[in-house]
């Protein structure tokens, strides 16, 4: 492979190949931009606990024109971030909820 920097959207469209070829019936890849008054800004992706309330994943964080794919759990998320979420539709959904509101309560 050579080096050299991908373009974040290139990455999301390699990441996005590899999941239709996984399972493209349900599982899907789904960017939402994080606003400035979203609850989960300054939180960690391990605060927010994203899979374990949604079942969806952060594959990717595209943040001031760099791509950082596979996020730590330590990551913090800032005003304006690029999420790259993957799950089934109904799994992104809750996150996107989860990523601007918050929890809903039980």
């Amino acid at each position: 492979l050579a080096e050299g920097r991908i373009k974040p959207e290139a990455s999301a469209t390699v990441v996005s190949h590899l999941v239709e070829a996984q399972s493209a019936a349900r599982v899907h890849i789904v960017s939402c931009r994080l606003s400035k008054d979203a609850v989960s800004v300054g939180k960690s992706i391990l605060d927010l606990g994203l899979r374990s309330h949604t079942g969806a994943s952060i594959v990717q964080i595209n943040r001031g024109g760099e791509a950082n794919s596979s996020p730590s759990p330590q990551t913090h998320l800032q005003a304006g971030d690029e999420i790259l979420l993957v799950g089934e539709n109904a799994q992104i959904e809750a996150a996107k909820i989860l990523l601007e509101s918050g929890p809903k309560d039980s």
